[in-house]
């Protein structure tokens, strides 16, 4: 702790937590102001290792965002989310205020400057006394403060969800922290200056930093942050301090393709060409006698494909730049378990329509190995749903004819039976696209949730539609009466509401009974429990995609029209595909290892596999 200031690192805490209320510009000059004097006393970290009060606010707030804060301080959605992290950050708070206390006291110990006519013993004295309960007491409110502030948004906002969703059509926006429109405008193509997000606190946070940053590099920021942490906790063990044959082995698996072409990290394509070129003639294996030529040979042209291309070196960059055993790069375990996930759920094209499961941090670790931020897993959420509205309305929405729909401004009478065949047609389109993968793992399954909600949209947020008469529609004519106050009532209450109790009930229990024994012995136990725990998340995504899609403020009220009736004719042909899950037996689990593998291989033949 002697190496970091403590002062320093609680008012980053309270700049940072601050960030999204009123209090956030007093609180940047309070740090800007109390920066010059702590700076001086000592080595710091993070945004306080700046050693001049001269600088911008905005220089500030970029500087604490970048650094990592201990507590959760983004509005949350409901009242049981707002609980359990108000509870976090009161417990963190009261926990790490004697740690920051004792390490302000030894910090001051061994910081204090022998300048000053005061005696260097009294303001030690002072320091320990003064600062110590300071820093200890700052920390422990500001927990409290976060605790209660996110305690008393959850309840706020729990309270304004049904008003928002059912009155005004708004849903809750982890991006935006607030409840905003539907509307199938893509997350980089929002307004700061006009969005119609109901927070006024996250403002500051639509900059081009995290809105208009590619998806790309926030996975390759959040990768590349996953593997420093993993570092920092290998040097933080020792491991420099082994033997010397450790050392010598460590250092061969450390090997970078920057140490194999012999160039800088910040070599420029043209040197790393001329390397290349040097080492090519030095290392061929007719030039160059040693027994492991070949290997030495393909070592350097792998390094240099690499490093040559822009995105395969930021990629490279990002995961660590590790060369292990000279295999040429790190396995990519993070892409094979989320391929096995993709196609326990579906495969790719149906992953498109419905999205990722697990998009928490604590599941982005584990899966992708990628460490995101807060702000940063929110953007990358909201963007995969972007490219599944996309997906919702290219492939499956887009083609339904409007000639099916009573409209009294058309002034061109339609033909019933050419709107029939094309919706026939559209029908036989569709069903071919689900046919393709809805034997696949849990497909069926899939679908028929995601059917399920649909409808559940459909029945909320409907608008009275009157078809042609003649026009033949596999609809449920419930889908197309328009919603009413008690139809939404029953939807909501009777429907809905037992649903996602039931679901979470059904998480809990496959949590409870699922332990390292039953894992092993049991597969289907662990399958049931996937199901479980990523469901929901599924049902989420078809939801809110569905409803961006049919109420989408950016569309004519006759495309909205239209995009309901399509809607309602595939959640139709989802139903009739899919099944209703149940329990995982050995029937299914061979039925699903053989339907993987045919996946498999005509994955391979049709060109290879599809990252995320």
């Amino acid at each position: 702790m002697s190496k970091v200031n403590p002062t320093n690192f609680v008012l980053n805490q309270w700049v940072g937590a601050c960030r999204h209320t009123p209090l956030r510009s007093p609180m940047v000059r309070l740090y800007a102001a109390t920066l010059g004097s702590s700076a001086s006393s000592g080595p710091t970290s993070g945004p306080s290792s700046l050693t001049t009060t001269k600088i911008s606010e905005e220089e500030l707030l970029k500087n604490v965002i970048e650094g990592r804060l201990v507590f959760a301080v983004r509005p949350p959605s409901n009242m049981v989310v707002g609980g359990l992290v108000g509870c976090w950050n009161i417990v963190v708070g009261f926990c790490g205020a004697p740690i920051l206390a004792v390490g302000s006291a030894l910090h001051a110990l061994t910081s204090t400057p022998n300048e000053g006519r005061t005696p260097k013993p009294i303001r030690m004295l002072v320091n320990v006394c003064v600062r110590a309960p300071r820093v200890g007491l700052g920390f422990a409110s500001l927990g409290v403060v976060t605790g209660c502030h996110q305690a008393a948004f959850g309840v706020i906002n729990q309270i304004r969800a049904p008003a928002y969703r059912i009155l005004s059509e708004k849903y809750w926006s982890a991006t935006e922290c607030g409840f905003v429109s539907p509307s199938s405008t893509p997350l980089t193509q929002h307004n700061p200056n006009t969005s119609t997000s109901t927070s006024t606190s996250t403002s500051s946070l639509r900059s081009s930093e995290y809105f208009q940053t590619p998806t790309e590099d926030i996975m390759y920021k959040a990768v590349k942050r996953s593997n420093d942490r993993a570092k920092e906790k290998d040097d933080s063990k020792g491991f420099s301090s082994s033997s010397d044959s450790n050392k010598g082995s460590k250092k061969a698996a450390s090997r970078t393709y920057y140490d194999v072409l012999d160039v800088p990290e910040t070599a420029t394509v043209k040197q790393i060409k001329e390397s290349f070129s040097s080492k090519a003639m030095k290392l061929h294996p007719d030039k160059n006698p040693r027994p492991n030529a070949h290997e030495e040979f393909d070592e350097l042209t792998k390094a240099y494909r690499t490093l040559s291309n822009a995105s395969k070196r930021k990629q490279y960059d990002a995961t660590g730049g590790k060369v292990k055993d000279g295999s040429g790069g790190d396995d990519d375990m993070a892409q094979k378990k989320r391929e096995a996930i993709r196609m326990f759920f579906g495969g790719d094209q149906l992953i498109d329509l419905v999205g990722d499961v697990r998009r928490n941090n604590f599941n982005r670790r584990f899966i992708d190995d990628a460490d995101f931020k807060p702000v940063d897993l929110a953007v990358y959420n909201e963007r995969m749903e972007d490219e599944c509205l996309r997906e919702l309305l290219s492939t499956y929405l887009d083609g339904f004819p409007e000639g099916s729909i009573l409209d009294s401004e058309r002034t061109t009478p339609i033909r019933v039976s050419e709107v029939n065949e094309e919706v026939m047609e559209w029908q036989t389109r569709v069903r071919r696209i689900v046919s393709a993968y809805s034997n696949v793992g849990l497909a069926r399954q899939v679908l028929h949730a995601v059917g399920v909600e649909y409808q559940r949209i459909l029945s909320i947020y409907g608008e009275s539609i009157v078809l042609n008469t003649g026009v033949k529609s596999s609809a449920p004519k419930a889908l197309l009466d328009g919603r009413s106050t008690s139809r939404t009532v029953q939807v909501v209450l009777g429907e809905k509401a037992p649903h996602m109790l039931v679901r979470n009930l059904e998480k809990l229990k496959a949590a409870v009974c699922l332990n390292p024994a039953t894992a092993t012995s049991n597969p289907s136990m662990v399958l049931d429990f996937i199901w479980r725990l990523s469901v929901t998340e599924l049902e989420q995504t078809a939801s809110r995609v569905a409803l961006r899609a049919i109420r989408d403020v950016s569309a004519s009220p006759q495309e909205r029209r239209r995009r309901q009736v399509a809607l309602a004719e595939l959640s139709a042909i989802f139903l009739g595909v899919g099944i209703k899950y149940t329990v995982v037996d050995k029937r299914t689990i061979d039925r699903m290892t053989e339907s993987i593998h045919d996946y498999q291989i005509k994955r391979q033949q049709s060109g290879g596999t599809k990252k995320k």
